[in-house]
């Protein structure tokens, strides 16, 4: 009996049923001769150590780009802590070892050099983007070998494609060994990164979460220790209990989880960025611009100062007013954060729960903003239409456009950003009751399949977005309605698409942006399954403004002849000038080209005679200078 056959009859003794079996294996592409003395598992671990692109791991870095020394970890040295973490849980639930060491080795061998950054520069430049388990897949199969490939086994091509992400969700890799590996990753990288943190002296142990610390341990060791024996324990009930998946108890994963939060808000995004762009002055977070300046006076005497307080911050309501928008414009915040919660928006994240300021602090800049020549004041927030909700317990949107719509100076007041589950027929008829407030609803839709709508997380279905819609026109029959679209959303199939197309077509919405999915890290919408590629959703995104074209095409057509007031806010060359009528909002929607011979200011308002459409814009002539 050859050594690999002994070795294989042992595995059929200590290894559990759910364990993949080096003689069971699902083989290769190409089809090769046993050997002697290796399993199958045993050569590609051989092939991949071996292998040039594993000998490159040791040039490029795990988190620093400038390190000092040789302590600090690199992506070799990452690669290696990975594979022996990943054995021992394997070993200790009873899964091939082997094969688990196979996959750690090749896990990481298409990460680019600049740690996590050069990532995301290619991510960016690249056609359908750059993920590095991906590119590890390639470097196994068509890279190395002068293009021939490693030939390596179905199951640690497997492992290697899917051990990134912390969900279960996505990339879950078919076998236990592939499972143990992404879990193994993350323990691996967790907790050397705290180590080279404190080495680089951007963290002590006594920074780290107390909850975190009494469930993990103190240090380096007890972590590894506690982390890889939960794993084994929860493991071996699970797959007892006939469940086939890697566990961790609730308690220690959740842990984990925070801890992870953690070093992304005090390493990840805030230290890093000190180490890899040391031209940095200074990085201030959302919760710190009350700060800025006595960050700003420190930069004499300190460099890369890092200010990330308490993002659930809302307001000093003593700090001034500096208005950088035109003389005549000005925008007004009535709320911070957002409470929404949908899955492809990381916003809640940054900027912390939804906090309305007081009503009667949003009425006191509003006309201090009016006493200096503030013509049109744009309300704005992550969603307009919460206002009031955490301080006073109901929506207060309404009252508070009352209040500002009496305040003299005020030609327009537009609100921005309302979702249309909150556009109440009271706030209707409030925006109807006044001249100043303008008949303009900006109401981000995102979709209009139910199934896509709830996979986001939104709070309202098709049928209500159409009633809205209806209930305002009828109200306001000129009102103007925007909205934005998502496409290519993940799972988003082809009827969905067809769907919100004919939508599109029926509700006749007056302005319409359209946006492509974009992945955001640490959202759910990242971790559905079937994301689209950049192709799919750029083409989808065309369909859908071809159709917006023809319909704006034809409202525009029906405006000529028409007269408009028009804020002037540019002269482009003699005689024309560029503006916008009250049915269009600033640097997001259409102007007018204004054709006048005497000299227009900008910020005055004038009547225009619309003379020619174009597909989104408008083009007119000074009611006075008109001729037929």
């Amino acid at each position: 009996m050859e050594l690999r056959e002994r070795i294989e009859n042992n595995e059929d003794l200590t290894l559990i049923p759910q364990a993949i079996h080096s003689n069971k294996s699902m083989g290769r592409e190409l089809k090769e001769k046993y050997d002697s003395i290796r399993t199958c598992f045993m050569i590609d671990r051989d092939r991949i150590i071996h292998c040039k692109s594993f000998r490159r791991l040791k040039h490029k870095t795990q988190v620093y780009i400038r390190t000092f020394g040789d302590h600090y970890r690199t992506r070799l040295t990452h690669t290696l802590e990975v594979a022996q973490i990943g054995r021992t849980i394997g070993i200790g639930i009873g899964l091939n070892e082997m094969l688990i060491e196979a996959i750690a080795l090749g896990h990481d061998l298409g990460h680019v050099a600049f740690a996590h950054n050069g990532e995301e520069v290619l991510n960016e430049f690249l056609d359908g983007g750059f993920r590095h388990n991906e590119q590890s897949v390639r470097v196994v199969k068509k890279l190395e070998k002068s293009g021939v490939g490693l030939n390596l086994t179905a199951e640690v091509i497997d492992g290697i494609l899917n051990h990134s992400g912390l969900s279960q969700k996505e990339n879950v890799a078919k076998t236990l060994e592939g499972r143990v590996v992404k879990y193994s990753d993350k323990i691996a990288y967790l907790n050397h990164d705290i180590d080279d943190s404190i080495r680089a002296g951007l963290l002590t142990e006594e920074q780290l979460p107390k909850e975190v610390v009494k469930v993990l341990g103190k240090s380096h060791s007890e972590r590894i220790k506690i982390l890889v024996n939960d794993m084994i324990i929860e493991s071996t009930k699970n797959l007892k209990a006939g469940n086939y998946d890697i566990k961790q108890s609730n308690e220690v994963k959740e842990a984990m989880v925070e801890l992870r939060k953690f070093m992304f808000k005090n390493i990840y995004l805030a230290d890093e960025l000190k180490e890899e762009i040391p031209e940095i002055d200074a990085i201030v977070g959302t919760g710190s611009y009350q700060n800025i300046d006595d960050i700003l006076a420190e930069l004499s005497e300190k460099h890369q100062i890092v200010s990330l307080n308490n993002i659930e911050f809302a307001y000093d309501e003593n700090l001034p007013r500096y208005v950088s928008t035109p003389s005549h414009m000005a925008y007004l915040k009535i709320g911070e954060g957002c409470d929404n919660k949908c899955t492809y928006c990381i916003i809640p994240k940054l900027r912390g729960k939804y906090r309305s300021r007081k009503m009667e602090d949003i009425i006191a800049e509003a006309k201090k903003l009016a006493e200096r020549g503030v013509k049109e004041l744009v309300v704005i927030a992550q969603d307009t239409t919460k206002y009031g909700l955490d301080l006073y317990g109901e929506e207060k949107l309404a009252n508070l456009l009352e209040e500002l719509a009496q305040i003299k100076g005020f030609k327009w007041i537009r609100v921005m950003y309302s979702y249309p589950e909150s556009i109440t027929e009271e706030l209707v008829k409030v925006i109807k009751k006044y001249d100043n407030i303008c008949n303009y609803f900006d109401m981000p839709i995102q979709h209009a399949s139910n199934r896509v709508l709830k996979l986001m997380n939104r709070k309202t279905t098709k049928e209500d977005i159409l009633s809205k819609i209806n209930m305002i026109r009828s109200n306001i029959p000129d009102a103007t309605l925007r909205t934005s679209i998502i496409v290519g959303f993940p799972g988003e199939t082809e009827e969905d698409f067809n769907e919100l197309a004919e939508f599109i077509k029926e509700a006749q919405f007056d302005k319409l942006g359209v946006f492509t999915y974009s992945r955001e890290e640490d959202t759910p919408a990242d971790k559905l399954p079937n994301h689209h590629d950049e192709e799919t959703k750029v083409e989808r995104q065309e369909r859908l403004m071809m159709i917006q074209q023809g319909i704006s095409e034809e409202k525009n057509n029906n405006k000529i002849g028409n007269k408009y007031e028009v804020l002037v806010e540019e002269q482009i060359e003699d005689n024309v000038y560029v503006g916008r009528t009250i049915y269009d909002a600033e640097e997001i929607d259409a102007v007018v080209y204004v054709k006048s011979i005497r000299n227009l200011q900008v910020g005055e308002f004038v009547n225009v005679v619309i003379t020619d459409a174009l597909e989104y814009d408008l083009m007119g002539v000074i009611e006075d200078e008109f001729t037929e």
